[in-house]
């Protein structure tokens, strides 16, 4: 598509320029053509800008609707709950689908404004250049030279024009990929820590998604070599603060420790070498035990694995 676009104008500067070394006063009207396609673009440019990132956002959540449908299809039958879930599905697509109709409305019209300019001044050379001719001040040749370049200086310009409201479709896909590259990167200013004890301490932890507040002020110590039972019915932010001491988010507001030294201080290695985690959602690759126990180590020996075995 970015090939399209970029081979079509440099395609159409060089014929441009060859046509102008061959026929100034020709040349002229090849640029001038070029001129308005531009500015036609530029039109297209600021409207596909506003509608583009909204067909994105409708984009995600139909993706979203349709991953939630897919992977909960057994709760959704287990609840018969099908016809919620299929309504939520179905607004999803249909609001894809005004999106996606709403910037082609918005496109076309340029897009045929484009090709009518474009085509415009194509007649327009061949005009002068029968005037030309006619006047004698061109020769037959070069006259059917100019014919011939009329049908092709804008050819390769139709082309990028048509390209040009896709690329911006796929350029908000891309700026929203690229977002990741904003987010911090966890190992900045951290440290290789070897904590003297294996304690944690959450102290006045503060945490939200969004505006949506999940934890406040929350204190409390958990020492090495013991268990805690975290009690609390959904969505009270249990999960929330094991993903907190692993650094899967990062606390508003407060700390938490391990061995006293705060979690954001360490490196991801080291704070991944005093933490093990068991998840909520365990996926069993098709293979032994062993192997599956090994996945994270894949070098380890037979005993490391049942100690490991014996630890969880």
């Amino acid at each position: 598509m970015l090939v399209t676009v970029l081979g079509g104008f440099i395609n159409s500067v060089v014929f441009a320029l060859s046509v102008l070394l061959f026929d100034r006063r020709i040349g002229i009207i090849v640029f001038i053509g070029m001129a308005a396609f531009i500015w036609t673009t530029s039109l297209q440019e600021k409207h596909s800008r506003k509608g583009a990132p909204e067909r994105q956002r409708a984009q995600e959540k139909l993706v979203e609707k349709v991953l939630e449908s897919v992977q909960g299809i057994s709760v959704i039958k287990s609840f018969h709950l099908g016809e919620k879930t299929g309504s939520a599905v179905n607004g999803a697509i249909e609001d894809s689908c005004n999106k996606n109709l709403a910037i082609e409305k918005q496109m076309t019209p340029y897009q045929i404004f484009q090709q009518i300019v474009l085509d415009l001044f194509a007649v327009v050379i061949m005009i002068v250049t029968v005037v030309l001719y006619r006047n004698g001040s061109m020769e037959l040749a070069n006259a059917v030279m100019m014919f011939v370049a009329a049908f092709m200086v804008f050819e390769q310009m139709k082309s990028a024009g048509i390209s040009i409201a896709t690329l911006r479709i796929a350029e908000s896909s891309i700026d929203k990929a690229n977002e990741t590259d904003n987010v911090p990167v966890m190992d900045e200013g951290g440290r290789d820590i070897v904590p003297q004890t294996h304690d944690i301490a959450f102290e006045n932890v503060t945490f939200s998604y969004g505006s949506r507040k999940i934890l406040d002020g929350v204190s409390f110590a958990v020492k090495q070599k013991t268990t805690t039972a975290i009690v609390g019915p959904s969505g009270s932010g249990k999960t929330t603060m094991c993903s907190l001491i692993a650094r899967f988010w990062d606390v508003n507001g407060g700390r938490i420790t391990i061995g006293g030294a705060d979690v954001r201080d360490f490196t991801l290695d080291s704070l991944m070498k005093n933490i093990s985690m068991v998840f909520q959602n365990v996926y069993l690759f098709s293979d032994t035990v062993e192997n599956n126990i090994k996945f994270g180590c894949p070098d380890a020996a037979h005993e490391q694995v049942v100690e490991a075995a014996k630890k969880a």
